[in-house]
């Protein structure tokens, strides 16, 4: 059996190993980053799929076609329909990222319900 401050150094020892190889392996993935010289590859992936999501977006939300033939998704933060906001903002924010993930995939345009602002 392990006494109170006994278990405390076991804890603090822990704690420290842990520390430790963060940041050794945190030196290691720096030092391999450095090395495999794809940095520039790295940068110019991320800025080409950033601009794919951002021109898919743009054709989602503004469509070609007129209005009365798109076809939307209506998001709101009411409980069952009615009343007043469920959650706060940290919770309303996860809830129209999720509607905004169905609009995409779903080929739709988001719309917030003005439950949304208040």
């Amino acid at each position: 059996m392990v006494e109170g401050n006994e278990e405390e150094v076991i804890k603090d020892n822990t704690l420290t190993v842990m520390r430790e190889h963060y940041i050794e392996n945190m030196a290691h993935l720096i030092n391999l980053r450095k090395e495999d010289n794809m940095d520039e590859q790295r940068q110019r992936l991320a800025k080409d799929l950033a601009l794919k999501v951002q021109r898919r977006l743009e054709e989602l939300q503004n469509p070609n076609i007129s209005c009365s033939k798109a076809r939307f998704i209506v998001c709101d933060n009411r409980k069952n329909g009615r009343g007043g906001p469920v959650c706060g903002w940290g919770c309303m924010i996860d809830h129209a990222q999720n509607c905004f993930q169905i609009a995409i995939l779903t080929g739709r345009i988001l719309v917030l319900d003005e439950s949304f602002y208040g």
